[in-house]
């Protein structure tokens, strides 16, 4: 237990029993204590997080349902060209060379021949067994060398025999997956420019234990010469392979390696496939359990891209770094002459002296390149001190005052009109806020520079505590926007493959250190001044280079310490500037980060879900929804399920406990609701409960559904009725509560509650803030984010002129008049009392041009709180009942507040952002991920009634302020994601789970006590 928990659990101790005289009539005794500190312990589980790669495992296993889509990709073929597997054979330990055998034999593609060479091997099985397995099957091509020679020889001959288009390369004692073959030939056959292919892999070991699993890039130049990122399963057009050699000897155990620096040279195309399919077997003695095996690997492998170098014509010296030494890693290095090309490192600064010093120190004190000179962009400076320094600058160092003509910072516009006005052939953007670390870092970053097909290079910047603060860019994090890779690793972990160490391809890199060629810069266009004035830019500018053919580098060992936020102080992107690179490059797919990583963080850690579906058929979905009320959770569940029956791929029924008005539109929408008791719906105990919902479970099966969605915390009940069902499931869960409290609600079944958590394929949540407070339940890393989108059709009818003036009408409202609104069911949580106090404030000082409206009034103890507060100034208020027409109230007025102390993702926020509403908030939970503090709405502490009617005095009297909150609201909706994604990602959920065979309902109920 966490001390959070213990605190938890003794504060929830001492509420049980001093409520236990009024529940018992009478007082605990020493059993009492015991049965009520085992029952509540119960709802603590202990978390046993199962590693990542093993919930990927599980999710990824090969089951009926992975054969049958598998199947129909192979009738979709639109030819089966022949693949050649080339194995070359050397005292093959038995058991090893009869799974690797039979790993071809059991492919679903069936157009393939094993080309074995056996290279003279002494074992007395291996003959018999190679003859053996060539009468079984006449697609098994066999040969044996008169003596023995080398990997080299025998890859050699082996692939003399093939007569395939494309050779397949297998280790004697490593397997391949049942589809390997089948997504190669998916590539080969669509793609006659393709002369190479590589997948994912993983390591195997005796025991059959799966590990340290590659999901690679896609093609990465830079990263091919850092060390032999192909690894398995590498295939060869065979027409390329006989016309570059073959495997060279003398690169004997980096045969493989030097055959990939040579092939891809000259290559067409190269392609990853972004799914596991080899299995490295790492057995004592061999390369995959350590490097340390075969030493002279390392000196070959230097030599391999020593000669690569030489062949592209690029000046550098091969060697291995420290840490690869020390790990026995085969990793690689460039080192850089000092000498080249001349670099203007320009340095954007205001003022703050305490920074720009010691930036241009470090580099004249440590960089060992030669040909640079430092350019000061002076962006309008008035300290004298700044001033006096600039003056005195000499030698390499100059400045040059830039100021835009409105007086704005324009990071974009500053670099673009020193461009304009420096002729160096290099130009290096730098921060003023870095100070350098290594005296290289000038000579690797040119040296990558001048590699054919870069566009720009980047370097490792560190936090000033010696933590990773960029090593790249990558896309798609946080609602499909950039994020520095690696941020807030330590310096020395090897991270991912180990990327933050090694010089690699990414899809971009940060101006805060970017060198680019001047040409390159100007060719196209510069920075982006309309769009990214300040965020965004650099990596505007690097995709936009992409499109053009080029690349971008991060080098590893131009390493610089960067003060991130010191320089502009820590500030978010403006919502315009979000929006505009969502629209422009939100659905861009990073090919340098694979789609079986996770963008949840930076760390590059695996993503636990099934890989993608290519061909899934129609998938048959209940939802299980606990009303069928206008409320928050069931209308978004609504509106989710129009949105999958829309797009064809999913087909959606509805199951609610009670009726309601949802129930007709779902009629008119053609999506059967069916209303009956369910589990829990009559306080039902102990095997009541398990037998009905071992009902429920069957029901579902025997009505044909193929997966069960449940909707709200208080629907766990269907998610074990799907386990039982043998369904996979997935679980929307809304409520930002303290999951201790919310459980104890179920008495008996709180442990089954919290136990649920384990269960769905995913447990999905609508706001970051939210998850965060389950996180000690994600035990098996199955925990999404997906945010509520709106649909845009009612959104757009409220838009209207004539709409809003028809509802200031019926509010009574008068056109001179400022209307303040508040939505949602009255209740505590939501604070309208603190909405009127505020008002009622604001009235006081005799502000009579506004008008307060409380929405979702419902009748009860906290309404008459209310209605006694503002009863002096009723005639300043609109007290309006719960109904259907809360956007008509939210057209109406000019100004939306929300005051609740608990909200996940609220649903009126989006809608007042989509209707341009100028916004006062709270920003407990997902509100601080809906809007941007200060940029599009103003905020308060909940029940900070004074800094709330001062937002309200603010804006009622100043016009201007609530058109540009107005504005930058629209701008904000337009930077969230939108309707379109959430529907998209949930139908994706739901194609992958469907792949998914449940476990057992036994054995999941075993696993969900064990967590």
């Amino acid at each position: 237990m966490t001390m959070i928990q213990k605190a938890s659990l003794m504060a929830d101790i001492v509420w049980r029993v001093a409520c236990w005289p009024i529940r018992h009539r009478r007082l605990p005794n020493r059993d009492d204590f015991a049965r009520l500190f085992r029952h509540l312990r119960s709802l603590w589980p202990q978390p046993r997080a199962v590693d990542r790669y093993s919930m990927w495992q599980e999710n990824n296993r090969w089951t009926p349902q992975t054969q049958e889509s598998a199947q129909r990709a192979l009738t979709a073929l639109p030819c089966r060209p022949l693949l050649s597997v080339i194995m070359p054979v050397f005292n093959t330990e038995e058991r090893w060379l009869v799974r690797a055998v039979e790993s071809v034999r059991n492919q679903v593609f069936p157009n393939w021949e094993l080309c074995i060479a056996d290279d003279a091997s002494t074992a007395p099985h291996v003959a018999p067994l190679l003859a053996r397995f060539a009468t079984e099957d006449d697609r098994i091509r066999l040969c044996r060398l008169a003596e023995n020679g080398n990997i080299c020889k025998a890859t050699n001959a082996a692939a003399e025999l093939a007569r395939g288009e494309f050779l397949v390369f297998l280790d004697h004692d490593d397997e391949l997956t049942p589809d390997c073959l089948l997504e190669v030939a998916k590539i080969v056959a669509s793609d006659s420019q393709c002369d190479i292919v590589y997948s994912d892999d993983d390591k195997i070991d005796s025991q059959d234990r799966r590990y340290d699993p590659q999901f690679k890039p896609d093609w990465s130049p830079e990263l091919l010469l850092s060390y032999m990122y192909f690894s398995h399963v590498f295939c060869v057009r065979r027409e390329l392979f006989e016309r570059t050699g073959g495997c060279r000897e003398g690169f004997e155990a980096c045969q493989d390696y030097d055959l990939a620096l040579r092939a891809t040279e000259v290559a067409r195309r190269i392609v990853h496939i972004p799914r596991l399919l080899y299995h490295w077997r790492s057995l004592p003695g061999s390369t995959a359990a350590t490097g340390a095996c075969k030493p002279a690997a390392f000196t070959r492998g230097i030599r391999a891209v020593q000669e690569a170098l030489l062949r592209r014509g690029y000046a550098g010296t091969v060697s291995r770094p420290d840490f690869a030494v020390n790990s026995h890693a085969g990793l690689f290095q460039i080192d850089f002459p000092n000498r080249g090309p001349h670099v203007a490192i320009l340095i954007a600064t205001r003022n703050r002296l305490d920074l720009l010093r010691p930036c241009i120190d470090s580099i004249l004190a440590r960089t060992s390149y030669e040909n640079y000179e430092i350019v000061v962009l002076d962006n309008g400076s008035d300290d004298p001190a700044t001033l006096e320094y600039l003056r005195g600058l000499s030698g390499k160092c100059r400045s040059m005052r830039l100021a835009s003509a409105d007086g704005k910072f324009n990071f974009a516009w500053l670099h673009n009109e020193a461009a304009r006005l420096i002729d160096s052939e290099l130009l290096l953007m730098l921060n003023n806020d870095t100070e350098v670390r290594t005296p290289e870092w000038l000579s690797q970053m040119v040296g990558y520079a001048g590699f054919r097909g870069v566009g720009a290079v980047g370097a490792r910047l560190l936090f000033p505590n010696g933590r990773i603060q960029h090593a790249g860019v990558t896309l798609g994090h946080r609602n499909r926007l950039p994020s520095p890779a690696f941020k807030n690793v330590a310096t020395d972990d090897l991270t991912y493959l180990p990327y933050a160490r090694v010089a690699r391809n990414c899809s971009a890199v940060t101006a805060a250190c970017l060198l680019i060629r001047r040409d390159t810069f100007m060719e196209a266009g510069g920075f982006d001044e309309a769009r990214f004035a300040v965020a965004f830019n650099d990596v505007d500018l690097c995709l936009r280079l992409r499109k053009q053919g080029l690349r971008c580098v991060c080098a590893p060992r131009a390493e610089l310490v960067h003060h991130e936020g010191a320089t502009r102080g820590v500030r978010r992107d403006h919502p315009h500037e979000v929006a505009e690179f969502r629209r422009l490059w939100g659905r861009t797919i990073d090919p340098y980060y694979n789609p079986n990583l996770s963008l949840e963080n930076e760390g590059f850690e695996i993503l636990t879900r099934r890989n993608a579906p290519d061909s899934v058929p129609q998938v048959r979905v209940l939802f299980c929804s606990h009303n069928l009320n206008l409320e928050g959770a069931p209308l978004s569940l609504f509106e989710l399920a129009l949105g999958l029956n829309e797009r064809g791929r999913v087909v959606v029924e509805v199951f609610s406990p009670c009726d309601g008005p949802l129930a007709n539109s779902y009629a008119r929408a053609g999506i059967p609701v069916h209303v009956m008791p369910y589990p829990l719906h009559d306080g039902s105990r102990g095997e009541d409960f398990a037998s009905r919902t071992a009902s429920f479970g069957n029901w579902t099966r025997e009505l044909g559904f193929q997966l069960i969605l449940g909707n709200t915390l208080d629907s766990f009940w269907a998610i074990h009725a799907a386990r039982i069902g043998g369904l996979p499931a997935l679980w929307i869960i809304r409520e930002s509560v303290d999951w201790r409290t919310h459980f104890r609600q179920y008495g008996e079944f709180a442990a089954a509650a919290v136990q649920t958590f384990a269960l769905p394929y995913r447990a999905v949540f609508v706001a970051q803030a939210t998850r965060d407070l389950f996180e000690d339940l994600n035990t098996r890393h199955n925990f999404d984010v997906i945010p509520n989108g709106l649909r845009n059709g009612t959104i757009e009818r409220h838009r209207d002129a004539a709409v809003r003036q028809h509802a200031r009408r019926e509010l009574g409202a008068s056109a001179d008049q400022v209307v303040f609104a508040i939505l949602g069911t009255t209740c505590p949580r939501k604070g309208q009392l603190d909405f009127a106090k505020a008002a009622v404030e604001l009235l006081a000082k005799n502000r009579r041009d506004v008008l307060f409206v409380i929405a979702g009034c419902r009748n009860g103890d906290y309404l008459e709180q209310i209605r006694r507060w503002v009863q002096p100034w009723a005639e300043s208020f609109r007290l309006l009942p719960e109904s259907d027409q809360a956007l008509r109230v939210l057209a109406a007025s000019d100004v939306f507040v929300c005051c609740s102390d608990n909200e996940s993702y609220p649903r009126v926020v989006l809608e007042a952002l989509a209707l341009d509403k100028p916004i006062i908030t709270t920003t407990v939970f997902g509100i601080a991920e809906q809007i941007s503090p200060g940029m599009s709405a103003l905020t308060f502490e909940p029940g900070d009634i004074d800094t709330l009617s001062g937002h309200m005095s603010r804006l009622a009297g100043d016009a201007n302020e609530r058109l540009r909150l107005g504005d930058a609201a629209a701008q904000q909706y337009l930077a969230l994601p939108d309707y379109e994604e959430m529907v998209e990602n949930y139908e994706r959920l739901i194609l992958e789970a469907s792949l998914v065979e449940p476990l057992p309902a036994k054995l999941a109920a075993n696993r969900a006590r064990a967590a």
